[in-house]
């Protein structure tokens, strides 16, 4: 079959109205993950567990030796946005624009946790992904002419860390709260006393 100058005209041109349907369907797609991660981020028990994280780290504690359940809960959210990423389900520039600068300081305060586990388990590929991500936004950021975050810089600041999350748990736990209604005293001593 041999396609004249019109009709290949029109297959380019269904071809392109293809093509840009899947491309806005993709960037709705990412948009809708990106929310939803962006609401598990900023939702209570991933506050709590980057808490108990800086709490142990404003403690004191060896930064290898952090609570394995919040630095393995924090880790598991990071690996799946970064897969999204790689799979190019999320655009990196809209992760960076949203969330991509919470992965840099959070992998550089778990990486020494990460080290220790990738060694004590023989992984060395345990966290790749987060890691990745991490170096993807923190050249990012450098390239937007951003502070660099390092544990040079976190770990002096982690008192601002611990008080900053510690405002946003007491926020989350306020949220949780019944709120109970305010009772008009008027009203009520006007109904107790009657006409």
């Amino acid at each position: 079959m041999v396609l004249d100058g019109r009709q290949r005209r029109r297959l380019a041109i269904t071809f392109i109205a293809i093509w840009r349907q899947l491309r806005l369907q993709r960037a709705a797609t990412g948009y809708t993950q990106l929310t939803d991660l962006g609401r598990i981020y900023r939702d209570e028990p991933m506050v709590r567990m980057q808490y108990e994280i800086i709490k142990a780290l404003h403690e004191g504690r060896d930064p290898a030796a952090v609570p394995p359940g919040a630095a393995t809960y924090v880790v598991d959210f990071w690996e799946q946005v970064a897969t999204l990423v790689r799979l190019r389900q999320i655009d990196r520039e809209m992760l960076f624009m949203t969330l991509g600068m919470g992965a840099v300081p959070l992998w550089t305060l778990l990486r020494p946790f990460m080290d220790r586990i990738r060694s004590d388990r023989s992984e060395p590929k345990l966290g790749e992904q987060f890691e990745w991500l991490a170096g993807v936004m923190a050249d990012r950021a450098r390239r937007a002419g951003y502070v660099e975050v390092d544990a040079d810089h976190i770990l002096p600041n982690i008192g601002a860390y611990y008080e900053n999350l510690s405002d946003r748990l007491r926020s989350a736990e306020e949220l949780r709260r019944p709120i109970r209604p305010r009772v008009n005293r008027r009203a009520s001593d006007t109904a107790r006393s009657g006409p």
